[in-house]
């Protein structure tokens, strides 16, 4: 494989994800009334290439050393645009009763998003390294199997038995994943106040 190739591979993943994502949503909130379960089918699966190229791309990166400030920058960009976009769709469109998501899901999400940036953007402004935890990658996990169990819930026949199913367990898994998305910002929290804290002390 060239070395061109190398460089590349891993930003096109990532604009790949960030396409996926859009074709997802306009599938989800074009119609009116809500797409049919069969594109219901397809965008959950498609949703699943979107959430398992996250993995690829920084695999494919580190292993090649192609880390690039593009892939810095897009590689958690579309990961978070992925994921709350999806919610967003889901709540706002027909598909909301089905779905089980909640407004108050997608502000809790929305809001351990902007509180971790806005602690590493302080703490990479004052010299210090601020990575990202483990339990970030089973957040985005989680949240990933509560939306896609979400899309199909939404997109089945609500007449169904096995639609109010569906509801019922994507209700759950939304639950589990909003809960543990704001659990994961203890450590960063605890990170923030002792950086902070320490600078504080040094002046």
């Amino acid at each position: 494989m060239s070395l061109m190739l190398r460089q590349t591979l891993p930003n096109l993943v990532t604009s790949l994800r960030l396409v996926l994502a859009i074709g997802i949503f306009a599938m989800l909130g074009w119609p009116r009334e809500g797409p049919a379960p069969s594109i219901g089918v397809l965008a959950c699966v498609l949703f699943s290439i979107a959430a398992a190229s996250d993995a690829v791309d920084g695999y494919l990166a580190r292993k090649w050393g192609a880390v690039s400030p593009f892939g810095r920058v897009m590689d958690p960009f579309c990961d978070k645009f992925l994921i709350l976009g999806a919610l967003v769709v889901l709540m706002a469109t027909p598909l909301a009763p089905r779905s089980a998501v909640e407004a108050w899901m997608v502000l809790a999400i929305l809001g351990r998003e902007l509180l971790v940036t806005s602690l590493r953007a302080v703490a990479e402004s004052m010299g210090a390294a601020f990575p990202a935890e483990q339990s970030g990658k089973w957040k985005m996990a989680l949240q990933c199997v509560a939306i896609g169990t979400a899309i199909v819930a939404a997109t089945r026949d609500g007449a169904s038995d096995a639609s109010a199913d569906w509801t019922t367990a994507a209700r759950w898994i939304l639950w589990a994943a909003t809960g543990f998305t704001v659990l994961t910002l203890v450590p960063y929290v605890r990170r923030g106040s002792r950086l902070l804290r320490a600078r504080m002390e040094a002046h």
